[in-house]
């Protein structure tokens, strides 16, 4: 085979492959790699797993210290030297698409770029990790690594897509192999997890907007091309079968950006092999050939987005579906701002051959500008369903570039099939392949079952997305209106219950969250993939940053909860769940903060007229309630902070407060109920105390009622304790159909 411009082991965008005459790794474990190699070999088994594949020969782990390449932006993460790096660098500033500053020759490649995460070398069947550590980043790292090796090991022909001339197939196949070790990679991150469940896979325009947004130029296009569409692309033929159908897409993966991001538009890609000897058509110039590379759907998209200015559009161009092929080559001649290019694109039709030499002629002289290497701009002439883009001097061959070989492909395998035209493969045999035989290389020789985990969070991923029409804004849109009328309800009917009001807006504002998701493509589907615990967690960052500082840290705690039971009421009835919880929202804090309690709550009530007779009167009075009882004693730092209420607010059954003037006496007076006599004994002696409440007399504990009067209201201790009334209810539509006791009727 004969060698390319570029090295012979160039692999993936952001996974480094090492040329022939690279410098070996350092032989020995680097200082620290002891305390995280157990954890990454785990990492590497689960994910040879999950991929039901194999290790045809063992991969080592090492430090990113150890390896001595750099990254290239705009190029990947293949170590280049500084030769190959400015002949990419200046064959794309030719195009006009992207013109990255000029690295310095002499500059090591560990000092010129930033080293990626982590890598794969096959050349030295190496996985490197940067600053590594015990923790689920590094092990999503090594799991993303080491399912690249199984790739490459058992998909050899994944090596050939990544020649340095064939940059928009090489994004397309990228799309599949990122993906593919994306997924497996952040199987190991709860918070990846829940977001690859939750984004709704219909919402692909704002995916292309966000996108484009994010990279506007091409080269930096192609390279996040990969990463922002393969996991999708991947997902969607993990969650139609299993494991397999990743493994045929490996096979037979996308034979152009455009067939992975408009698979229904793309069609057959004709593969152009330029003229030889176009370095000889310039007449005296002394020219050498550059760059040959094909720019595809990305790379043009891009070059109109950043010279048509406001015209250029936020997806991509209609006329670009009609791309089927394209190949330009760089002549570097000698003087500065004396380059040639020739670039020839192919179209579906006559009149997509037109559209693009419009436009490109519209921004030619912006593009050489741009660029800063020609001697003067291209010019676009399109013939029939060809367009040609050549500057003055390679113009005069336009009739021999025209007519230059053009081959067809349908499928992948036809084109490997057909040694890559119109360049050579690179077969596995190219590699040299070191360290099989090293005492710490690690193998997975026999496929063990995929983890269960694994398997679970698929099938919640699949029964997310088949439920997806439930969380359409349009379906939940009566949760905003139920949530915006519980709120009234309660403010009319709770306000000298807090605890019940406290409840309720908690509710109110589970429901108005759920709404919102609906509206937002991105997250619609959370409640669907995440359990309670994980869709608290993933809440408490914008709960926290919507409060402002107001409320307090339970307060917080008890919304996330209640949006938890609003995600739980979805998971568990579908939309008519949602419209139950509205009607009937927990009844009490303790509901929301003890999901295991399903007892009664009792209402007290002390009728002012009991009093009247002795001189006394209500001035005021409110209910405590389980989260008031909870933070007074946190505040007090009676209980240590924690996201589970300790077993005394738990056991809490209800109590009320009750402001008393009687004569030139005046205090509050407290009646609290627990679920037994000792959780009102154990109340009564230890927390009442720190409470400060009724401190200068002994608080008054008959069976489950602790009962704390002001030595001041003695005299009317009898009295009280023989007016109070109380009724339990065990569900909110009891209290309310008991006219929302103690009040005789609800408000409406």
């Amino acid at each position: 085979m004969k060698r390319v411009g570029a090295p012979a082991g160039a692999l993936l965008a952001g996974h480094v492959a090492l040329g022939a005459g690279a410098p070996a790794p350092a032989a020995g474990d680097s200082a620290g790699e002891a305390d995280w190699t157990a954890a990454a070999t785990r990492a590497m088994a689960a994910s040879c797993a999950v991929r039901q594949l194999t290790l045809k020969w063992p991969v080592r782990v090492r430090s990113m210290a150890d390896y001595g390449g750099g990254y290239t932006a705009g190029v990947g993460s293949v170590a280049w030297s500084a030769e190959h790096a400015e002949t990419w660098r200046a064959g794309w500033c030719a195009v006009g698409v992207y013109c990255a500053p000029s690295p310095a020759r002499d500059a090591p490649g560990g000092a010129r770029f930033d080293a990626p995460r982590g890598l794969y070398s096959h050349a030295r069947a190496t996985l490197y990790v940067r600053d590594p550590k015990n923790d689920a980043q590094t092990r999503a790292t090594v799991a993303h690594e080491v399912v690249h090796a199984l790739q490459y090991q058992n998909f050899p022909t994944l090596n050939a897509p990544h020649l340095w001339f064939n940059r928009d197939l090489s994004a397309a196949v990228d799309a599949v192999v990122e993906g593919d070790a994306h997924l497996v990679g952040w199987s190991f991150d709860a918070q990846r997890r829940r977001h690859l469940c939750s984004a709704d896979p219909a919402a692909t325009a704002r995916v292309y907007r966000d996108w484009w947004r994010w990279t506007p130029q091409a080269i930096t296009a192609m390279e996040s091309f990969p990463h922002v569409f393969g996991p999708g692309l991947v997902l969607a033929r993990l969650l139609a079968g299993d494991t397999r159908e990743v493994n045929a897409l490996l096979l037979d993966p996308p034979l152009s950006a455009l067939a992975a991001l408009r698979p229904e538009s793309a069609g057959p890609v004709d593969f152009i092999a330029l003229p030889k000897g176009l370095a000889q058509r310039v007449g005296n110039k002394k020219c050498s050939a550059g760059l040959t590379n094909t720019v595809g759907v990305v790379g043009i998209w891009g070059l109109l987005a950043q010279h048509e200015g406001t015209a250029a559009e936020a997806e991509l161009p209609e006329f670009l579906t009609q791309w089927s092929g394209d190949r330009f080559a760089h002549l570097a001649c000698a003087g500065e701002r004396n380059d040639e290019l020739a670039w020839l694109t192919r179209w579906g039709t006559p009149a997509a051959a037109m559209e693009f030499a419009r436009r490109f002629n519209a921004v030619a002289a912006a593009a050489a500008r741009h660029g800063d290497v020609l001697g003067a701009p291209a010019r676009a002439v399109a013939r029939a369903s060809s367009a040609l883009v050549a500057t003055p001097a390679l113009a005069a061959a336009a009739d021999a570039i025209f007519h230059t070989p053009v081959r067809t492909f349908e499928r992948y395998a036809d084109w490997i099939a057909a040694d890559c035209f119109p360049d050579d493969c690179h077969r596995e045999a190219d590699f040299v392949v070191g360290a099989r035989r090293e005492r710490d290389a690690f193998a997975c020789a026999a496929a063990a079952p995929p983890p269960a985990a694994f398997r679970a969070w698929l099938d919640r991923v699949r029964q997310a997305r088949a439920r997806a029409r439930e969380l359409q804004g349009e379906t939940l849109a009566f949760a905003l209106r139920d949530a915006g009328r519980l709120a009234v309800f309660c403010a009319l009917n709770a306000r000298r219950n807090a605890d019940v009001l406290a409840a309720c807006r908690a509710a109110s504002f589970g429901l108005r969250h759920l709404a919102a998701l609906a509206e937002d493509g991105h997250w619609r589907l959370l409640p669907l993939c995440a359990s309670g615990a994980e869709y608290r967690a993933q809440l408490r960052p914008a709960v926290a940053a919507g409060a402002g500082g107001s409320g307090s840290a339970l307060q917080r705690e008890l919304h996330l909860r209640a949006a938890g039971s609003a995600a739980a009421a979805l998971q568990a009835g579908g939309v008519q769940g949602v419209r139950q919880l509205a009607a009937a929202p927990p009844l009490s804090t303790l509901a929301l903060l003890d999901p295991e309690f399903d007892g009664a709550v009792e209402f007290l009530h002390l009728p002012p007229a009991a009093l009247a007779e002795s001189g006394c009167e209500v001035l005021a009075s409110d209910v405590v309630g389980a989260l008031g009882l909870w933070t007074r004693l946190r505040a007090l730092g009676s209980t240590a902070p924690a996201d589970v209420p300790p077993a005394i607010v738990r056991a809490w059954r209800g109590d009320r407060q009750w402001y008393l003037r009687c004569g030139g006496e005046s205090g509050w007076f407290w009646a609290t109920r627990w679920a037994d006599a000792a959780a009102a004994r154990e109340f009564a002696v230890r927390y009442l105390p720190a409470l400060g409440v009724g401190v200068d007399a002994p608080p008054d504990v008959a069976g489950r009622t602790v009962w704390s009067v002001p030595a001041g209201l003695a005299s009317v201790k009898a009295l009280v304790k023989a007016s109070v009334k109380s009724r339990s209810f065990t569900a909110f539509n009891e209290w309310r159909a008991a006219g929302c006791y103690p009040q005789p009727t609800c408000r409406e």
